[in-house]
């Protein structure tokens, strides 16, 4: 059982070999297509404390972030909503090289959304 064992691995590393053989027809070195670069930027917040109004705002009172991204800060748009309100932090994967502006909100029980933070600019 060893010696047919032993036979057919013979075959098969040969069988490997013979398909890896070179040839004369490239003279020419290939190379291998640039793929573009991506980048994962995490965001970091504190929770806010107080309302609009003054009036303090405990996280019981937190139902959601929500984050907002664009390539100008006039046009940004809802990137994703993050339902934890423990959270202070994620992580934006996937991006090219370029500008991009977000921004953070927090949305209370009430579903009332505060204004969108002051964007912050970052350049990949």
């Amino acid at each position: 059982m060893n010696v047919f064992l032993n036979k057919f691995l013979t075959f098969v590393v040969l069988l490997i070999l013979a398909g890896c053989g070179g040839s004369e027809d490239f003279d020419e070195p290939v190379s291998a297509p640039t793929l573009p670069l991506k980048y994962s930027v995490k965001l970091e917040w504190t929770k806010p404390q107080f309302r609009l109004d003054g009036a303090p705002i405990t996280p019981n009172d937190i139902a959601q972030y929500n984050i907002y991204m664009g390539q100008s800060e006039n046009d940004m748009s809802l990137l994703k909503s993050i339902d934890e309100a423990s959270t202070t932090s994620t992580v934006i994967p996937d991006l090219l090289s370029g500008v991009y502006y977000i921004s953070i909100s927090t949305v209370d029980i009430n579903e009332l959304e505060s204004p969108q933070s002051d964007p912050t600019r970052i350049q990949l």
